[in-house]
């Protein structure tokens, strides 16, 4: 099995302040969305300010989320810390999450 690392250290900030406020009838961005994916390692980043949910995990097997941050305002609309959907063998830890 090889297992693809997505590791590292920095922050992705979704600037999410206009979807928060956006009165509009399409689906709002996720910040990361991991579509389908297989054998992954998640690890060391810190995701803040999502415009929706923070980290979707879907349609995917064998994810190891490990070690990250997540940071979304007080009184902010849908988002979410980590959303798991449709998937198998994923494993969360070590993960600090303030959202709203």
């Amino acid at each position: 099995m090889c297992i693809t690392q997505l590791l590292g250290e920095g922050t992705i900030d979704g600037s999410g302040e206009y979807w928060w406020k956006a009165k509009v009838n399409a689906t709002k961005p996720c910040l990361v969305e991991i579509l389908s994916g297989e054998d992954l390692r998640f690890e060391g980043v810190t995701l803040k300010n999502s415009g929706f949910w923070t980290l979707h995990i879907w349609s995917s097997n064998n994810v190891v989320v490990e070690k990250i941050t997540i940071m979304n305002p007080p009184q902010t609309p849908h988002t979410d810390g980590i959303d798991v959907d449709s998937s198998s063998n994923v494993l969360i830890q070590n993960v600090w999450i303030s959202t709203a």
